[in-house]
């Protein structure tokens, strides 16, 4: 039978789940669109693919994603013709609650953080264990407000972290049950200079993810690697970050969405982050969506609660 490995990763400029097969060159987030080409360890990135006739060279270059180096624990093997072990490879790879299915997209030198229950080791620093999520009732908790939180804890992993983006499942009226289902992460990234060290062995890079759930935070899948700080390698890039915190709530963000057609019961995952994540002066925005209907997506300003983009009015 033909097996084929899908490793997963994650995409550079929202942070949601990509899985990559092992001959695509080049692989698409099917959360914020965002194209990127695939290198795998030890070789040379491809060159960009061509658009396609007719159609002019775009202004940005396509960014570049590297497959881990051990991939093997975390590459999700799908059986040709059994779809039932695929559906439950599928649903362990997506659940945003599983450290293990990020130990397997990370490299050697990675840890995955614990609860406050106690510690779990790798060959990476000693994980962080985080206070509780501060909230009057932790069945409706503010995505807004698990970031200003995030922050906080994030500082104690490190002092140089700049916030990129969140990713939140499962919201009910725009907000966080950390009782039940839902999930809800922040995503930080670090790149600086040590200058005890030799150039060229001097940069301290990585990224890593706040995730909360009902006993707090935990520092979930920090990579420590070359390349994971992606948003902060191109300097005029790094300057849009670390990225504001929205003084529009996501639950005010769902009102909105809800003024312009969206079922008030709809169940709904949510991205936090810039429109255009290379661009400094570009706004931040929560981009709401429901699954299963495309129509109900809506894109609504973190800043001010205006409505940026309505889904069921595009052409």
């Amino acid at each position: 039978m033909a097996v084929a490995k899908l490793v997963p990763i994650r995409c550079p400029t929202c942070g949601a789940d990509i899985t990559v097969g092992n001959q695509q060159a080049v692989v698409t987030c099917s959360y914020c669109q965002t194209s990127c080409q695939v290198t795998r360890p030890g070789k040379p990135p491809p060159p960009p693919p061509p658009p396609p006739m007719g159609q002019p060279m775009p202004m940005q270059p396509m960014r570049v994603v590297e497959l881990p180096r051990t991939s093997n624990a975390g590459s999700v093997i799908v059986i040709a013709g059994l779809v039932m072990t695929l559906g439950i490879v599928g649903a362990v790879v997506a659940a945003l609650g599983s450290s293990a299915s990020m130990v397997g997209s990370s490299t050697d030198d990675s840890e995955v953080g614990s609860r406050s229950g106690g510690r779990k080791k790798s060959k990476g620093r000693k994980s962080k264990i985080a206070n509780p999520v501060v909230a009057k009732n932790l069945k409706k908790v503010d995505p807004a407000d698990v970031i200003r939180q995030a922050v906080k804890q994030a500082k104690k992993v490190e002092k140089q972290g700049k916030m990129t983006g969140g990713h939140f499942t499962e919201l009910s009226g725009g907000l966080m049950n950390l009782k039940g289902k839902s999930k809800g992460f922040v995503t930080f990234e670090y790149r600086w200079s040590d200058p005890s060290k030799p150039a060229g062995k001097d940069v301290v890079e990585g990224s890593f993810y706040i995730n909360s759930d009902s006993k707090g935070f935990n520092v979930w899948a920090h990579h420590k690697n070359r390349g994971t700080a992606s948003n902060l390698r191109d300097p005029k890039r790094a300057k849009a970050y670390p990225v504001p915190i929205p003084t529009c709530t996501a639950a005010q963000a769902w009102a909105v969405a809800v003024k312009s057609g969206v079922p008030a019961d709809a169940v709904s995952t949510v991205h936090w982050g810039k429109v255009h994540s290379f661009k400094s002066d570009q706004k931040m925005q929560w981009s709401f969506r429901v699954e299963g209907h495309d129509e109900y997506r809506r894109e609504i300003d973190a800043k001010d609660c205006k409505l940026l983009r309505n889904w069921a009015k595009r052409r």
